[in-house]
């Protein structure tokens, strides 16, 4: 019986070892996801919230512009050399000259390196920006952030704020502040001019939320609630939060859209499953596009 353990030890270390050695892949992480691809139960009914919901286009119109969440899709078929999701891709490549701008909210890669974010800055087309908020896989480990911060993302400081069709963006670091808002990133917000401000980051900003996510914050009493949220902010504003953190696992919803007074919480992302869904900006109006 000893022996028995003792092989099950070993065998255990074994394929840890492996996973982390050439996935770069934190065993901590692999049980995390495992646990959260094996929840079929969650409560996703948030208190105090309004639904909301994003119509969807069939039709791509010439200067729109596209946010893509949890961009490598799949963490269950995802490998070491693998980049953004098949689907992701093929859009892109297809209909890239329909979009002024590509955002991707976090998780662009499972496993990061230089020659992934150069190839991603090689999709754009004529007078295209592609923009990254990056998330946990992005940037979490130190190499990882040492390479996004030699790609040609990395270089902005951020938050920094795009303009689309007149609104602004404020491009967020979420996993740099701990999912929390950082007070530049308030400040940045507070200092904008415009009756609708748009918000792309990783992940989610308020506690209410942490049951659409794909993981979980490290320090969840350091995310306050939506009642708590808001007051940091203009009762006169429309805040459009795009949030990339949700949406990998086929247990949790493609896209969801809930509403507290005059802050519209939009989460999405990519999962490798049927009905995964874009997010689309033209001319003042979000729309939901499927894959």
């Amino acid at each position: 019986m000893r022996k028995i353990l003792t092989l099950f030890i070993l065998f255990s270390v074994f394929i840890f070892g492996v996973t982390f050695g050439h996935y770069k892949y934190y065993p901590f992480e692999l049980l995390r996801d495992l646990k959260q691809s094996l929840t079929n139960d969650l409560d996703l009914k948030p208190k105090n919230f309004q639904s909301c919901s994003l119509p969807i286009t069939l039709n791509l119109k010439e200067n729109s512009h596209l946010f893509i969440g949890h961009g490598y899709g799949s963490p269950i078929t995802a490998d070491h050399e693998g980049f953004i999701d098949p689907n992701v891709f093929n859009l892109i490549k297809k209909y890239g000259d329909k979009f002024k701008s590509i955002t991707f909210t976090g998780d662009v890669f499972s496993v990061p390196a230089l020659s992934k974010w150069e190839k991603l800055e090689s999709l754009k087309v004529s007078n295209q920006d592609i923009f990254v908020s990056p998330g946990n896989h992005d940037i979490r480990r130190p190499d990882s952030r040492d390479i996004f911060k030699l790609s040609p993302f990395g270089k902005k400081a951020y938050p920094f704020v795009n303009t689309i069709h007149g609104f602004p963006v404020v491009i967020d670091d979420s996993e740099s502040s701990n999912w929390s808002l950082s007070n530049e990133t308030i400040s940045m917000i507070n200092q904008l001019e415009n009756d609708t401000i748009f918000v792309a980051r990783h992940n989610m900003p308020i506690s209410d939320l942490v049951d659409f996510a794909n993981s979980k914050p490290d320090n969840l009493s350091s995310l306050v609630n939506v009642e708590n949220f808001v007051l940091d902010f203009s009762e006169n504003v429309n805040y459009f939060w795009i949030i990339g953190d949700s949406g990998a696992w086929k247990e949790l919803p493609r896209l969801s859209c809930m509403k507290y007074k005059n802050h519209s919480f939009i989460l999405n992302g990519i999962g490798g499953v049927e009905g995964d869904s874009v997010i689309i900006f033209n001319r003042g109006q979000l729309y939901q596009y499927i894959l």
